[in-house]
């Protein structure tokens, strides 16, 4: 893999089809250990199958969201003509170049990916929701081979980013009670039916279903929970990372949304008044990217628009009880802005030494001015932290935007009777994924950075993301992970023989499980509120 371009750091401004080897010939319409599954209403798919597991790749969930259907809600996919080729991925969505996803230049991007186990089923299902910032990213980078081992189907998805998922502006205000926003979630729940109506075919149960995700695809889970839209459509849910979008108040009004998309069609050269005709078909997909990259966004979230996402929010409808009733793993890491200040680093070709510096970098990856981050950063002196300002940073950014927002969801999620687990992924030697050390500072440690803990559930390509072979430990912190997420996909209780207790979340007890390494760190703690300055 070619080493990625970073693009931006701060968040609140804000990752050969084998012959058959059943007695069937390779002909399945379930479950099975053949290549070929024939899906009705779908067509007719040739994957790959080996002894353990079978794949079935780029199928297209939703038609190609292009001219008159970009910036419209998905619409169905035409029938397969003939028997798919489904041993390659499809494109992923149009982005720019970054070190959380790969260049594209491709609108017709929604396509879904399933690995199911060898066997009759019907097995869990878990749909899996990438991550990037609601701008990067794709579906191909996630392995679930050591899930799928634990007996369930695994499905990965893509869904369009940046403006071309999130632009809101009235020039495409598809009338009353249709979507005029957040069309990438909405394409998330689209795969979501298209799972309903078609996994049984591939040996899925489509009555037991999780969604989940990290970053903005922990956050799109936490949105899939309040969006009237999705109700039925999975039955529990796990949220790596993503409280940050209803904490802090960072979610965007449709109206706040709507001057983002102003200045968008503005960069655009959309003429006054600016129409949906020239939006959609006088706009190459690289022009809407550029016009996207002159808004210098780091971020994109989705808008509390009234129709996608009840007006209310996320964060408030988690306070008042108005979310769908699941069983909700709810976690974060111990170092997630750990990721941020590397960034920076690298952005910048900067070292953090004096006050000065910290108190720069603190508004730079807070996207606040310095009289806001002096302000954030004054409970997170230096001289609590050796006199290191990227160990502060991180400090303070995780607490502020990941954890005690993340212990907040959780709270609130159990309040209302939910069966709510909690977790910190605490291993603070995990390989780095996405970034390289920053040369101008290489005693740079990202520790239990954000995103560290995907791949102690997926198998990555660490030797393209600067990683290092997993210890003894780290393996068997793995496959204890793997075996809660999945145990947890089964039966809405992520405990299971032979792992220490992973007690509900309860605000009484303020109890969140640890995942670190050696094994006998992986316990229940209760001063996480102490150590993260949570209210």
């Amino acid at each position: 893999m070619l080493r990625r371009k970073l693009r931006g750091y701060a968040l609140s401004t804000i990752v050969i089809a084998c012959t058959a080897c059943g007695s069937d010939n390779g002909k399945q319409g379930g479950g099975g250990a053949g290549n070929v599954v024939t899906v009705p209403n779908v067509g007719t798919l040739s994957g790959t199958a080996t002894s353990t597991m079978r794949s079935f790749k780029g199928i297209p969930y939703a038609a190609p969201p292009k001219g008159s259907l970009r910036w419209m809600p998905p619409q169905k996919a035409a029938p397969l003509t003939g028997t798919f080729d489904a041993t390659k991925f499809g494109s992923g969505c149009a982005q720019p170049q970054s070190y959380f996803g790969t260049a594209s230049n491709e609108e017709d991007c929604l396509f879904l990916n399933v690995y199911t186990p060898v066997g009759t089923g019907p097995y869990p299902v878990m749909v899996w929701i990438h991550g990037g910032a609601f701008l990067y990213g794709e579906s191909t980078e996630y392995d679930p081979t050591p899930l799928v081992a634990q007996g369930v189907v695994v499905v990965t998805l893509n869904y369009r980013l940046g403006m071309f998922g999130f632009l809101a502006h009235p020039a495409i205000d598809n009338g009353a009670g249709v979507a005029s926003t957040n069309f990438g979630l909405l394409d998330q729940q689209f795969a979501l039916k298209w799972v309903q109506d078609n996994i049984e075919s591939f040996g899925g149960d489509k009555g037991n279903v999780t969604i989940f995700g990290e970053s903005a695809g922990g956050f799109s889970v936490e949105s899939q929970l309040v969006m009237p839209g999705a109700h039925g459509l999975f039955h529990k849910a796990i949220v790596e990372s993503g409280a940050y979008g209803n904490g802090n108040a960072l979610e965007p009004t449709l109206d706040t949304a709507q001057m983002q998309g102003a200045s968008f069609a503005t960069a655009a050269k959309c003429p006054t008044p600016c129409t949906a005709d020239f939006l959609r078909n006088n706009l190459s997909t690289a022009e809407v990217l550029t016009a996207q990259n002159a808004l210098m966004l780091q971020t994109v979230l989705p808008a509390s628009d009234g129709t996608v996402i009840p007006s209310m929010g996320v964060g408030t409808a988690f306070a008042s009880g108005a979310f769908e009733k699941v069983p909700v793993i709810e976690g974060s890491n111990h170092d997630e802005w750990a990721l941020f200040v590397g960034a920076y680093l690298n952005q910048t070709n900067t070292k953090l030494t004096t006050d000065m510096d910290y108190q720069t970098a603190a508004a730079a990856t807070f996207g606040v001015s310095s009289a806001i981050a002096m302000g954030l950063i004054a409970n997170y002196p230096l001289s609590n932290y050796m006199n290191n300002p990227n160990l502060a940073l991180t400090a303070a950014g995780t607490d502020f935007i990941f954890a005690c927002p993340m212990r907040v969801a959780a709270g609130q999620l159990s309040a209302a009777q939910v069966p709510t687990f909690s977790y910190e992924f605490s291993d603070e030697n995990a390989p780095e994924l996405f970034l390289p050390v920053p040369p101008s500072d290489p005693s740079f440690v990202y520790g239990a950075a954000h995103a560290s803990e995907i791949q102690y559930l997926f198998n990555m390509d660490l030797a393209s993301h600067n990683g290092k072979p997993f210890t003894a430990d780290q393996q068997a912190l793995s496959a204890t992970m793997v075996k809660y997420w999945t145990q947890f996909a089964k039966t809405g209780n992520p405990n299971i023989a032979g792992s220490p207790m992973w007690p509900a979340y309860t605000a009484s007890t303020d109890g969140i499980m640890t995942l670190n390494t050696p094994a006998a760190s992986v316990q229940v703690t209760t001063a996480f509120k102490t150590e993260h300055k949570c209210m």
